[in-house]
């Protein structure tokens, strides 16, 4: 086997991050500047605690709800985009599961969802800077603030 130099190994090192990045720049989340960008369609999942914010507007969603909220302690920035749908009962703009504290959601504007926002149990919710029209409910649920 052939030994490689302090050269090769720094060339292929800087093409092995050149491919992870180039990999994660079209990839449908993004990892950058400390947050993961939601790029695509509808039914994207938050499953770890973090920063989150949309890079442009979802929809339009069918029977799909636009986000799934699986963790607590996530700030979520929809960074003034919209979550669209097409007033399906089944489906929610923002759909916070389960008994999740810590969960804060900025900058939507939410509308054709038959519940713009729905959340389960938990603690510590906030919503600013939100508008949130729906053909039921804006927000729904038990939490305590």
């Amino acid at each position: 086997m052939e030994k490689r130099g302090p050269i090769q190994i720094i060339l292929l090192s800087l093409v092995f991050i050149t491919l992870v990045f180039i990999i994660f720049s079209y990839s449908r989340i993004n990892f950058l500047t400390g947050f993961a960008v939601f790029q695509g369609g509808c039914a994207n999942y938050i499953n770890s605690a973090g920063n989150w914010e949309l890079n442009n507007s979802l929809g339009l969603c069918g029977n799909s709800t636009g986000i799934y909220m699986n963790s607590s302690n996530v700030y979520f920035d929809c960074r003034n985009y919209k979550i669209v749908g097409n007033a399906s009962r089944n489906a929610y703009g923002i759909l916070v599961f389960g008994n999740l504290n810590n969960v804060s959601i900025d900058n939507c504007a939410i509308e054709g969802f038959n519940n713009a926002i729905f959340v389960g149990t938990g603690s510590n919710l906030k919503v600013k800077n939100t508008n949130a029209g729906a053909f039921g409910n804006c927000v729904v649920g038990n939490w305590t603030d």
